[in-house]
C-alpha cells in the first residue's frame, strides 16, 4: 500500500522533485515529500525514465543534495545527505520510491542570441545563393530543349547530355566520399572525450552546413577579385567539393576547442575561419597556382594552426589552464569512447583516397592521388605498429594507432597527383607514422608542461605532417619531368613558369599559408574574448548544449569535476584546482 500511494502522488514511473525542494524538505517525513511534488508548479523540470543503469551511474560517496551545480541530475526526496549503504547500487533510494528528477538548465540571453544569430545568417546566406549562383549552363533542366528546338537537331543536345553523365559519373563519387569522411569520420573521431560526444557530433555537422554555405560565397568573391573579373558561381560538383575542402579546415581546428567554448563562441570561429580559409585557399590556388590536390596546406595545416592560435588566447590565464590540467587527469575518455572515435578512423582509412583526388584536374591525376594515398597510408599504419611496439616492449599504445594510422594521407595530400613513384609513396607514409608517433609520445609531453592539452593531436596528425608534405611536394616538383605529367601541364599552361620556380613558389605558399592562419586565429581569438561571446559552466559537458541529457558517468569516483562551477570566476573551487594554481 505505501508503495501505491508513492507512485500515485508521483505521477507514475516520473519524479518532478528539484533541487530546491530537497533543501528545503529534508527533514520531512515521506509523505509530505511526496505531497509536496505534485504542488510545486513554479520550476522547470522535466521527466527522466527510471532505469536501473541510470542508478547505477550514481557513486555511493557523492553528496547530491550539496552539489552546488544546477545543472546536474540529482535525486529528489531523499532523507539522508550520503548515499551510504547500497541506496543506489541495488537500484533503490533511501526513503522513497526509485525515481530521478532533473532541473533544467535556466534560460540565458546567450543562447537565444545563437538562436537569433543563426537565422539572421542564414536568411542572408539564401538570399545571396539566390542571387549570385546559377545552373552550370550544362546542367541546366531547359538547356537541352533551347539547343534543339533552336538548332532542329540533336547533337548538341547529346554532347551535353554525355559531358553531364561523364561528370556525375566521375565526380558525384568523389563527392559523396569527401561527404562522409567529412560527416561521419571527423565527427566520430571527435567522440574521443565521452561526456562531450554529443555536442562535438552537433557542433561539427552545424559547422559543415554554415561553413559549406559561406564558402560558396567567399570561394566566388575571391577568385573573382585575384582574375581581377567578375563571373557569377557555376553550380557543379567542382564548386561544391572546394567548399567542403573550406569545411573540413574547420573541423581540424575544432578538436582544438571542443568542449570548451560556448554556442556563439563556435559560430564566431566557424564564420571567421571560412572567410580566412576561403581568402588562404584561393590566393594559393588561383593567384599562386600552387598544387595542393588533396589540402595538406589548406585544410590541415590552416586549421591546425588556426585551431592552436585560438587556444592560446581563450585559454591564457593559469586558471584557465589549471582547469584543463584537472579535466585532462581525469578519466575524460573511457573504452566506448576510444571505440567510437576509432571508428572514425575506420572512416577516414577508407575515404582517405577520394578526398585527396577531390581536385585533381585530369583523370591521370585522380588515379595517382588514390593509389600515392593509399600506399602512403599502408606506410604509416605499419610505421605506426612497429613504432608503438618498439617503445612499449611489444605492445600498443591506443593513441598512437588512432593517430598515427591515417597520417600517411595527409603528408602526401600535396603532391599526390604528380608523378610520384609508388614505392616512394610507401616510404613517405612510413616516415611520417615514425615522426607522429615519436612526436604523440613525447611532444605532447612537453605541450602539457605549458598547458596545451592537444586532445586530438591537431598539431602533430594535421599541421606537422601538412607541412613536411608541402617542403616534399616542392622537392619532388623541382626534379619533375613535366612532359609525362599532364596534370601539371593542366595547372600550369598559363604560366610560364620552369620547375625550380614552381619549387619555390611551393615553399612560399607554407608561410603564407601559416601566417594567414595562425594571425588570423590570434585575431578571432583577442575578437572572441574581447566581445565576451559566453562562457559555459562545465568543460567536456553535454549538459551545456543538450536538453535532457543525463551522461553515462554522472560521476567517477575518482573525479572532482562535480564541483567544478562558473569557469571564469572562484565559486566553489575545489582544492586541487586550487593547488594547480
Amino acid at each position: 500500500m505505501k508503495d501505491e500511494k508513492i507512485s500515485e502522488n508521483s505521477e507514475g514511473m516520473y519524479s518532478y522533485k528539484s533541487d530546491d525542494d530537497n533543501n528545503n524538505n529534508n527533514n520531512i517525513n515521506k509523505n509530505e515529500i511526496n505531497n509536496n511534488d505534485t504542488n510545486n508548479n513554479n520550476i522547470n523540470k522535466v521527466p527522466i525514465y527510471e532505469s536501473d543503469a541510470i542508478r547505477r551511474s550514481f557513486p555511493n560517496n557523492i553528496n547530491p543534495e550539496a552539489n552546488p551545480n544546477p545543472t546536474k541530475y540529482q535525486p529528489s526526496g531523499m532523507l539522508n545527505n550520503n548515499f551510504s549503504g547500497g541506496g543506489f547500487n541495488n537500484g533503490s533510494f533511501v526513503g522513497r520510491s526509485s525515481q530521478i528528477s532533473i532541473e533544467l538548465p535556466q534560460d540565458s540571453i546567450l543562447h537565444w542570441s545563437f538562436i537569433l544569430i543563426y537565422v539572421i545568417l542564414e536568411v542572408i546566406l539564401i538570399i545571396v545563393i539566390a542571387i549570385l549562383f546559377n545552373w552550370d549552363k550544362r546542367n541546366h533542366p531547359d538547356y537541352s530543349c533551347i539547343e534543339y528546338n533552336k538548332d532542329k537537331e540533336n547533337i548538341i543536345s547529346d554532347n551535353i547530355y554525355n559531358e553531364t553523365e561523364k561528370e556525375i559519373s566521375t565526380y558525384y563519387g568523389l563527392f559523396r566520399d569527401i561527404n562522409i569522411m567529412a560527416f561521419i569520420g571527423f565527427s566520430m573521431l571527435h567522440t574521443l572525450t565521452h561526456g562531450n560526444a554529443w555536442t562535438s557530433i552537433a557542433f561539427d555537422i552545424l559547422s559543415i552546413v554554415i561553413s559549406f554555405q559561406i564558402s560558396l560565397f567567399f570561394n566566388l568573391i575571391f577568385e573573382n577579385a585575384f582574375k581581377e573579373s567578375w563571373k557569377s558561381g557555376i553550380l557543379n560538383f567542382d564548386t561544391f567539393i572546394k567548399a567542403i575542402f573550406n569545411s573540413c579546415a574547420i573541423l581540424v581546428s575544432l578538436g582544438a576547442v571542443h568542449g570548451k567554448i560556448s554556442h556563439v563562441q563556435y559560430l564566431v570561429l566557424i564564420i571567421s575561419e571560412t572567410i580566412l580559409s576561403s581568402l588562404n585557399f584561393k590566393l594559393c590556388d588561383v593567384k599562386l597556382k600552387i598544387i595542393d590536390t588533396g589540402g595538406g596546406l589548406y585544410i590541415h595545416t590552416f586549421g591546425a594552426l588556426f585551431g592552436l592560435a585560438i587556444y592560446i588566447v581563450l585559454f591564457r590565464s593559469k586558471k584557465k589552464r589549471a582547469r584543463l590540467t584537472a579535466y585532462n587527469r581525469s578519466n575524460i575518455t573511457n573504452y566506448l569512447s576510444n571505440i567510437t572515435c576509432f571508428i572514425g578512423v575506420l572512416f577516414l582509412l577508407n575515404y582517405f583516397p577520394s578526398f585527396n583526388a577531390g581536385l585533381a584536374l585530369s583523370d591521370d591525376g585522380r588515379y595517382r592521388a588514390v593509389i600515392n594515398t593509399y600506399f602512403s597510408i599502408i606506410g604509416s599504419t605499419v610505421m605506426t605498429f612497429i613504432v608503438t611496439g618498439f617503445i612499449y616492449n611489444g605492445k600498443f599504445a591506443f593513441e598512437h594507432i588512432l593517430f598515427g594510422s591515417f597520417s600517411g594521407g595527409i603528408i602526401i595530400s600535396t603532391f599526390c597527383s604528380v608523378c610520384v613513384d609508388h614505392w616512394a609513396a610507401i616510404l613517405i607514409g612510413m616516415l611520417c607514422g615514425l615522426i607522429c608517433v615519436l612526436l604523440l609520445e613525447y611532444l605532447n609531453k612537453v605541450f602539457a608542461e605549458f598547458g596545451y592539452y592537444d586532445i586530438y593531436n591537431i598539431i602533430v596528425v594535421h599541421c606537422i605532417p601538412g607541412i613536411l608534405g608541402a617542403f616534399i611536394s616542392s622537392m619532388v616538383i623541382s626534379g619533375l619531368d613535366r612532359r609525362v605529367d599532364n596534370y601539371y601541364n593542366v595547372l600550369l599552361k598559363d604560366m610560364d613558369r620552369d620547375n625550380h620556380a614552381q619549387a619555390g613558389i611551393q615553399v612560399a605558399a607554407i608561410f603564407i599559408t601559416c601566417a594567414i592562419s595562425f594571425v588570423g586565429g590570434i585575431t578571432v581569438g583577442f575578437l572572441i574574448k574581447v566581445s565576451r561571446c559566453g562562457k559555459i559552466r562545465e568543460y567536456f559537458d553535454d549538459n551545456e548544449f543538450f536538453y535532457g541529457i543525463l551522461n553515462g558517468e554522472f560521476a567517477n569516483n575518482n573525479d572532482e569535476r562535480d564541483s567544478l562551477t562558473d569557469i571564469e570566476g572562484n565559486n566553489n573551487q575545489p582544492s586541487f584546482i586550487n593547488e594547480a594554481a
